[in-house]
């Protein structure tokens, strides 16, 4: 008991910490789309510009190092590919930013606070469809990133109940907001979800034919089946409660 108090304090901690971060601590790219240039140069030279320099990569916070991933414009080619985890595969080879976040020892811990602080219905309504867009996408590349194994390794059991907590409180607001999220926003919420239980036993069934669907989510994030979804939360809603 005395473990899992310190725990959850330990991630209150954070959450103030991160309150604190101004928008010095931002990392600006010297190239993004809305540039006149960005359109004329080629894919090589625009890939060298948006890398992290390696003194400023080393030395950056988790923190910061996590808003730079989700700003890269690169990141959008996760939607480029069959898969989006065939496209994260992809920005993880060519962002630099990305493989050093991988690799944080603080990264899990950082990543549910940083996904905390993230409001889904924190997007203006009288924003443009693209502008939305990219707002929603966000989540996509947190989700993704929440999902991959060098991050759920790192997570005690207080933190994957926070992290799963968290995902289904996003879960319900993008049904409410379903419009903006559409189904691909539910996948990847339950994506994450899905493979936080796999690592922890309370995913999969004796039944081979449940087992065969499930295994088909954990490894493209597409349903294959219109009730995968509710079976998938009402898993974590068990694990979280119990």
């Amino acid at each position: 008991m005395k473990f899992i108090k310190t725990s959850a304090f330990l991630i209150a901690i954070l959450l103030m910490q991160y309150a604190m971060l101004n928008a010095q601590d931002k990392y600006e790219y010297p190239l993004n789309p809305g540039m006149p240039e960005w359109k004329s140069l080629p894919i090589e030279e625009k890939n060298k510009m948006l890398q992290i320099p390696e003194d400023k990569l080393k030395s950056m916070p988790t923190e910061v190092l996590i808003q730079a991933y989700i700003d890269n414009p690169f990141c959008s080619l996760m939607f480029a590919y069959n898969t989006t985890q065939d496209g994260f595969n992809r920005v993880s080879k060519e962002f630099n930013g990305l493989r050093e976040l991988m690799k944080r020892n603080d990264a899990a811990t950082k990543l549910i606070v940083f996904y905390k602080t993230m409001q889904v219905d924190g997007y203006d309504v009288n924003w443009e469809p693209s502008e939305k867009g990219r707002f929603t996408f966000r989540f996509v590349y947190i989700e993704t990133l929440l999902s991959q194994p060098e991050i759920i390794n790192q997570l005690n059991a207080t933190e994957t109940k926070v992290l799963i907590n968290e995902l289904i409180n996003k879960y319900n607001k993008k049904v409410e907001l379903v419009s903006e999220y559409s189904i691909v926003g539910l996948e990847h919420c339950a994506y994450a979800i899905a493979h936080t239980l796999n690592k922890n036993g309370k995913l999969m069934t004796q039944e081979a034919s449940v087992d065969e669907t499930l295994q088909s989510f954990l490894e493209t994030g597409h349903l294959s089946k219109s009730n995968m979804l509710d079976q998938i939360l009402q898993k974590a809603r068990a694990f979280v409660q119990n």
